[in-house]
């Protein structure tokens, strides 16, 4: 089942199966079962599994929590303004560097990444990764030589774009 579909099936369930979230680490976060009913009822009662996205309006003071839900929770692909928040049902493979990436504006990095390269999504396999700043990119998708793990690191959302 896709991160889309989840979200769908999630919206589409009795108010009283629907669970909270509580994320206990970075990002710290909790929405209640109360706050998280009243999130789908007035955001989500429309999606449907037909279409290739969906946009809605915001309320200013429900944007973070609606970040955390789609970004951390349902590992979503989302583009926002100070308006809407558009949800993709398919999560971009294929990244662009908008903005170049060093180690002034991304200390973890490994390298320094110039506009134009393209990056791959991966997995986030040590959990270090704060989807509600950036997603896990590589350079390629083959795994270290022996395992099954594509090093990744987080490039943070304003410094790319889906190619």
């Amino acid at each position: 089942m896709t991160p889309y579909e989840k979200l769908v099936n999630e919206v589409n369930k009795m108010k009283n199966d629907r669970k909270g979230l509580h994320f206990k680490r970075k990002p710290y976060f909790k929405i209640d079962d109360v706050r998280i009913n009243q999130l789908y009822d007035k955001y989500f009662n429309k999606i449907n599994l037909k279409e290739n996205c969906y946009t809605l309006a915001y309320n200013e003071e429900d944007l973070n929590e609606l970040l955390v839900l789609l970004r951390c929770h349902f590992k979503l692909w989302i583009e926002y303004t100070n308006i809407q928040i558009t949800i993709y049902k398919h999560f971009p493979i294929k990244f662009k560097i908008i903005s170049e990436v060093n180690k002034e504006n991304h200390w973890f990095t490994p390298e320094v990444f110039k506009i134009g390269t393209i990056l791959f999504y991966a997995e986030n396999n040590y959990g270090t990764v704060n989807l509600l700043k950036g997603i896990p990119l590589s350079r390629t998708l083959t795994p270290i030589k022996g395992t099954d793990i594509v090093p990744s690191m987080q490039i943070n959302y304003e410094f790319l774009m889906p190619k």
